[in-house]
């Protein structure tokens, strides 16, 4: 005896968890910014988790410098920052 599940019977949960941006990232961008005469403002990052499945997505923290926003990438040796623009 099989049983079937039809679509409507599969709630999909987001979860969502805020990561704490590191003291090392934070403190290595506002040297950065001090150079150049301006402040940042920092965006934590977040996981978002669909469960009952395994994906999972990071969102990356961000960076507001001089009213362009910059990702910023903790987890490797080389603290990545990436500018992105929006198309129309």
């Amino acid at each position: 005896m099989s049983f079937k599940k039809d679509v409507d019977d599969i709630m999909i949960k987001i979860i969502k968890q805020e990561i704490k941006i590191s003291h090392e990232l934070k403190s290595k961008v506002e040297w950065a910014c001090k150079l150049n005469s301006t402040k940042p403002i920092f965006i934590n990052g977040s996981l978002l988790k669909l469960e009952p499945t395994n994906i999972g997505y990071l969102e990356p923290h961000r960076a507001i410098i001089n009213n362009k926003t910059y990702l910023l990438i903790q987890w490797t040796r080389i603290c990545l920052l990436q500018r992105f623009k929006y198309q129309n």
